[in-house]
């Protein structure tokens, strides 16, 4: 049930690649999931819904936090997060 050494379950179809998904997707997704968040807290500002306002808070910060952790805490393995991360300057 567990990986070797990583310690984490590991999944019937994800982990034998039986879904085609690319990991690398993941922090792209997430980042865009947070646009979309902050467009979302706009408006409800604008109509003045609280509630709205602050669950589109909190699931823009939950994606803000699963993107920077993908991309730079701890990308997934066989992602190819270092080929899309911005160039830097020597």
């Amino acid at each position: 049930m567990y990986g070797e050494g990583c310690g984490r379950p590991r999944t019937k179809y994800g982990e034998a690649g039986l879904l085609r998904i690319r990991p690398g997707l993941t922090p792209l997704a997430a980042a865009g999931l947070v646009i979309i968040m902050i467009g979302a807290t706009a408006f409800n500002l604008v109509t003045g819904d609280r509630l709205s306002t602050s669950v589109t808070v909190v699931v823009g910060l939950l994606a803000a936090f699963v993107a920077y952790g993908r991309w730079k805490i701890a990308p997934l393995r066989g992602s190819r997060a270092a080929e899309l991360r911005p160039a830097t300057s020597k």
